[in-house]
């Protein structure tokens, strides 16, 4: 489940949430493309996240800046948002617990928990 949020001016928050699927393609450069339910990414970098030292919460390990998408879900109500990927590190079973996250204008708005698998080139 992904939820898109959304406020005019003087208005409390709007969200809009609809199923989603998540795909990465992470290459051997550190290259990132993908896709987030409707909208794809292209171009994007797998970063090390360093965190703030004095910060008390756990930071992501890796952070895949998607940059602008479009729509995510057909009544996805922003045409365009700015989002990141905060990607955790893939454990012994081939997972990795991660999260999407709004990041434009300084939002760190989480859209949703993202757990991948890794799967192999065909």
């Amino acid at each position: 489940m992904i939820t898109v949020r959304t406020k005019e001016k003087s208005e409390p928050f709007r969200f809009t949430s609809e199923f989603a699927i998540v795909k990465i393609k992470i290459n051997a450069d550190k290259t990132v493309s993908g896709q987030i339910g409707l909208a794809e990414f292209k171009n994007a970098r797998l970063e090390k996240n360093y965190g703030l030292p004095w910060a008390k919460v756990v930071s992501p390990v890796y952070i895949i800046k998607c940059g602008s998408i479009g729509k995510i879900f057909s009544n996805d109500p922003l045409g365009q948002k700015k989002v990141e990927i905060w990607f955790a590190p893939i454990n012994s079973d081939g997972n990795s617990d991660s999260g999407l996250r709004y990041t434009q204008g300084g939002a760190q708005f989480p859209m949703a928990h993202l757990l991948f698998m890794k799967v192999k080139n065909k």
